[in-house]
């Protein structure tokens, strides 16, 4: 779940602080269609907006696939080993859910790249902003092709919440 909310975050963020970067006439983006050919005009922020897109929607190798991965399988694996059948249940609903939920993720895409834009946009010409998105996006394939790290941090957070003493915490860290 940690890891789960760390690759969401910066989908999260790099999503939401590419809408906030770019601002149409009389006030901000925010429908599919004020989104429109925005990818062609702003390549950056396009590339980044669709990554932290697609890690929201779960697509690989991205980190909101694993974060999605890592949940459902936790989920199966205790009702497996509890006989609790909702939990298998549950998962699949939530598999089937972020299949439909894909539409709407996808759409963003779509209208950035597919669709001729719409109105007049432009950017914020602020180098801190930009530069915050674009480490969401670079974070969110990073976790995607490299989470053990952060996978093996979210096991001892979890070790030491919970308070486990220090052998234990031993051999958590050892893997």
């Amino acid at each position: 779940v940690l890891f789960y909310i760390l690759a969401y975050t910066f989908g999260t963020l790099g999503a939401f602080g590419s809408l906030a970067y770019l601002r149409r006439k009389g006030g901000e983006v925010e429908t599919y269609d004020d989104l429109s050919g925005l990818g062609f005009k702003f390549p950056a922020v396009g590339l980044i907006m669709t990554v932290c897109i697609l890690s929201s929607a779960g697509i690989p190798p991205t980190a909101g696939f694993l974060g999605k991965l890592y949940v459902f399988r936790a989920a199966i694996d205790v009702g497996a080993q509890t006989g609790e059948g909702s939990f298998i249940g549950l998962s699949v609903l939530a598999v089937l859910m972020s299949v439909a939920g894909m539409y709407y993720y996808l759409r963003v895409i779509v209208h950035l790249y597919m669709k001729p834009a719409t109105g007049e946009v432009t950017a914020l010409e602020h180098s801190g902003a930009k530069f915050a998105i674009a480490l969401a996006a670079i974070l969110s394939l990073y976790l995607g092709i490299f989470p053990q790290q952060a996978i093996q941090l979210s096991r001892e957070a979890i070790v030491d919440m919970q308070g486990a003493p220090a052998s234990v915490q031993g051999a958590i860290a050892k893997g």
